[in-house]
C-alpha cells in the first residue's frame, strides 16, 4: 500500500511539475518583448498609431512622478535611450507618488 501511496505521489509530483512548466512557458509566450519608446509612439504617414490595438511593453526612467489630475487618476512620465512617453492610468495602478523621480519602471499596456 505504501509503494502505491509513492508512486502516486510521484506521478503527482511530476504532473503539477509539467503543469507549472507549461504555464510557465504560456505566460512567457504571451508576454510581449519590450520595445523602445520611439517605437510605441511611432506612427504611419497617416498619423495612427502602428501598434493601435496591440499590448505593448515598454522600460524606463520616470522622468516625472505620478501625481493626481483628478477623478481618481494620476499622470507621469517615461524616458528611455529613444525618447520619452506620458503614463496616464488609476490611482490603484499608478498611485501618486507611487514612483520617484529615478525609478526604473516596466509598463504593460
Amino acid at each position: 500500500m505504501s509503494g502505491m501511496l509513492r508512486i502516486g505521489r510521484l506521478q503527482l509530483v511530476s504532473l503539477v511539475l509539467a503543469i507549472t512548466c507549461a504555464t510557465a512557458s504560456l505566460a512567457a509566450a504571451q508576454t510581449p518583448p519590450s520595445l523602445p519608446i520611439a517605437e510605441v509612439i511611432r506612427g504611419r504617414s497617416d498619423h495612427s498609431a502602428v501598434h493601435l490595438g496591440e499590448t505593448l511593453v515598454i522600460s524606463g526612467v520616470v522622468t516625472d512622478e505620478p501625481h493626481d489630475v483628478g477623478s481618481g487618476n494620476s499622470l507621469g512620465n517615461l524616458q528611455d535611450d529613444t525618447g520619452g512617453i506620458a503614463l496616464f492610468g488609476p490611482h490603484t495602478v499608478f498611485p501618486p507618488g507611487g514612483f520617484k523621480r529615478g525609478d526604473l519602471l516596466e509598463v504593460r499596456g
